[in-house]
């Protein structure tokens, strides 16, 4: 690699279902600098992005030119020679009827490295995803992956169909617009008109379905049941043994699209029991946390700690860069032995004790869910010296509370929040194709608001009461709140919504969960 200059890669997306992407892959898109991505792709794969990537759209509907092949290059080119690194995002494998290998060429022709890395096909997945062996000891000894559509400019031979009529299965990829006319062409070659043949229409993801017919019929019962691309055609005595209940274990959540506002690993609870029933999940945060601009007045009040008879905490944000820059300062947490500290809702507790701080008053709900009378007997906060570390811009809220029980609040800055601009096909598929939201804290619940248009499509799921009711502020529907950001409670209360939904045509009321296990 020249110095200086980036690299292209050329991942393959896999098909259909994000989690059929390879690790490599999926820590490719993760690093990127430019993700350049087809149309059939997981979108979901584009939450795990850098907030700051940039991402572009190069796919094409049927019919539609988006992005001519020389413009996609050169752009490709343009930012990989200034140094980025590229990621271009192909559904399937970038080898398998696609342009993958142009591309490559094109790349090196530029002088500009790129590297292959292969994804699963759909030619052989989705059929599998359908039940359909592609190849069996009994049934199948040859098959053939063709493409039922070749581009304007291809200089490949035309099918030989009587070459095809003779094999035992056929996987026909991108083969919708023009299948009357390929199941003719196969018939007019010798296969027998009542041969098996199968559709399967977004085949791995929650959306799949299924069609299944004969060779003679199947354009026909696809025009029926109203397939639409990106389909996978089987035609073979195999094709029969499809089936549309292969895709997710019998749940309510099987099938259903679950939009987290809040950044999961791949192995958090509650991404790992959704994926488990064939729940889709889509996590990514709307806001991003940085540590505040100035420091000035938390390092002041760090440096006078025993002036102060408490130190409320309301958010693990607060925590974790009051302890960072306790620690900057040379200190740790013996200066805090001189005061009482507060801890209102359970993740900030949580980060406390990871902190190695045990609170003195540790309260599920927030300050400003209580009376002032309350706060004042829990914490003795008439002329009671309180430090309150927060976030920069703060509504003060809770200042003013705090000071109508007699407290003296210091309140300083030591965390801010950027909103996150998502990428337009992934806030595209959130508003069209997703169930259920799920709101982690209150500025996710003010974002969600700005952000999304179609706000009624989808059921909302509030962890904790606070964020219920800014969301309520905001105009937002609230289906159901959980009391903690545990995810077993979290994932119980989605269940018993969708479980409640499939019964009855009525959701039903808000539903309550307070059992805890691990913490988002």
């Amino acid at each position: 690699m020249k110095a200086g200059q980036g690299i292209v890669y050329l991942v393959g997306a896999g098909p259909g279902d994000p989690g059929l992407i390879t690790v490599r892959g999926l820590d490719l898109i993760s690093r990127a600098d430019v993700i350049v991505h087809d149309r059939i792709i997981g979108y979901e794969l584009l939450a795990d992005a850098r907030a700051d990537a940039e991402i572009i759209h190069a796919g094409k509907k049927p019919g539609d030119r988006r992005s001519q092949q020389e413009d996609l290059n050169r752009l490709m080119i343009d930012r990989a020679k200034g140094g980025a690194m590229v990621v271009r995002l192909k559904g399937g494998d970038p080898f398998v009827f696609g342009r993958g290998f142009e591309e490559l060429t094109t790349c090196r022709e530029a002088g500009v490295d790129c590297v292959v890395v292969p994804g699963v096909t759909s030619a052989f997945a989705v059929p599998a995803a359908a039940g359909i062996p592609i190849t069996s000891r009994h049934l199948v000894r040859s098959i053939a992956v063709v493409t039922a559509k070749m581009a304007s400019d291809s200089t490949a031979p035309p099918l030989d169909f009587d070459a095809l009529s003779q094999i035992d299965t056929v996987s026909v990829l991108m083969g919708r617009s023009n299948l009357r006319e390929f199941a003719q062409e196969m018939i007019d070659a010798g296969r027998d008109a009542d041969t098996p043949a199968a559709s399967v229409e977004w085949g791995t993801t929650y959306k799949q379905r299924v069609t299944k017919a004969t060779l003679g019929t199947i354009a026909d019962a696809c025009q029926r049941d109203g397939l639409r691309t990106p389909i996978v055609t089987v035609v073979g005595h195999a094709a029969a043994l499809a089936r549309d209940d292969l895709v997710a274990p019998p749940s309510p959540l099987a099938g259903k699209c679950i939009f987290v506002a809040h950044r999961l690993s791949s192995k958090n609870g509650l991404r790992r029991r959704l994926s488990a029933v064939g729940a889709s999940v889509i996590a990514t945060p709307l806001v991003r946390v940085f540590e505040a601009d100035d420091f000035t007045s938390l390092d002041r009040a760090l440096s006078g700690l025993e002036d102060f008879d408490w130190i409320l905490f309301d958010s693990a944000s607060a925590v974790r860069a009051f302890c960072r820059r306790l620690l900057a300062g040379g200190r740790d947490v013996r200066a805090l032995r001189s005061c009482k500290v507060a801890s209102f809702g359970e993740t900030t507790r949580r980060t406390l004790n990871r902190n190695g701080i045990r609170a003195d008053l540790a309260s599920l709900a927030s300050p400003l869910a209580m009376p002032p009378g309350e706060i004042d007997q829990l914490l003795s906060a008439h002329d009671a010296r309180i430090l309150y570390p927060c976030i920069e811009s703060a509504d003060r809220t809770m200042v003013h509370l705090l000071r109508r029980t007699g407290a003296q609040v210091t309140d300083v800055a030591c965390f801010r929040t950027v909103v996150r601009l998502l990428p337009k096909a992934l806030q595209e598929r959130i508003e069209d194709g997703v169930d259920v939201v799920v709101l982690a804290d209150t500025e996710a619940a003010r974002q969600l608001a700005g952000t999304f248009k179609r706000l009624d499509r989808f059921a909302l799921v509030c962890v904790t009461a606070d964020v219920a009711s800014q969301a309520r502020e905001c105009g937002l529907r609230v289906d159901i709140v959980v009391r903690t950001k545990r995810c077993r409670d979290i994932f119980t209360a989605l269940s018993q919504f969708f479980e409640d939904r499939a019964t009855s045509s009525d959701a039903g009321p808000e539903s309550d969960s307070a059992e805890s296990i691990d913490a988002l």
